[in-house]
């Protein structure tokens, strides 16, 4: 196999792929925002981050922010909802991806009760935005349904270098990101209102109301870590 070219195309490198992958290459850039592989005009190239070529996906090492939710207790309210599951998984989705967006992020996926989103490194007051505007539409939500369950939105917030680029089966290809920072922002995650790292914490302006919280151990890792609440 000929070596790709390759060009740089915003973050990424967008590559004029073999035939065989001409499906999987266009796709690549309709996520990417870029055109077809083949017969294909381009710009001037532009200053881009590294990426590498693994198969046919291209992975991108970056510094980002991440965030990750979750429902308190989602497991007893699903039991209790006046109306479909679906209904609400579907209007929690929007509400709190809404907040994402309008915030400068990106939503990686959903998870379950959970979202994984993304913001670019310099965006940790607008993710820990993101997150205020979030717990409130998910608090009016689980209002609305007029349940005694008291669930309410449970976020981290981390910052840190991941791997990103287009992953998956051939049947479901989609963009995604990993590294320790995710696995972070899981973790501490699971704290009813806004935990953030200290790498968030020293990224933040300083009027952000902030409160120390217990120290996190990751059973990977030598050290705690540190973690503060946010509000």
């Amino acid at each position: 196999m000929t070596e790709p070219k390759r060009v740089f195309h915003g973050p990424v490198i967008v590559t004029d792929c073999p035939k065989d992958a001409k499906a999987l290459c266009m796709r690549l850039g309709e996520i990417i925002g870029g055109s077809p592989c083949e017969d294909r005009a381009h710009t001037q190239p532009v200053e881009a981050t590294p990426a590498v070529l693994v198969g046919f996906t291209m992975v991108t090492s970056v510094d980002r922010v991440i965030l990750f939710c979750d429902c308190h207790d989602f497991s007893r309210l699903q039991l209790v909802l006046p109306g479909p599951l679906f209904e609400f998984m579907d209007a929690f989705y929007r509400v709190c991806g809404e907040c994402v967006v309008a915030a400068g992020g990106r939503i990686v996926k959903y998870i379950g009760d959970g979202i994984l989103a993304v913001f670019p490194e310099d965006a940790a007051d607008r993710a820990v935005a993101a997150a205020t505007c979030m717990r409130k539409e998910h608090a009016a939500l689980v209002s609305a349904q007029q349940t005694n369950v008291d669930s309410d939105l449970e976020v981290g917030i981390s910052f840190g270098q991941v791997e990103e680029g287009i992953v998956g089966h051939a049947t479901l290809r989609s963009f995604d990101l990993f590294g320790e920072c995710v696995n972070e922002a899981a973790m501490i995650g699971h704290h009813r209102g806004i935990a953030v790292t200290d790498a968030v914490r020293v990224r933040l302006s300083k009027e952000t109301a902030i409160q120390p919280l217990k120290p996190y151990h990751p059973k990977w890792r030598e050290n705690p870590l540190t973690v503060w609440e946010v509000g």
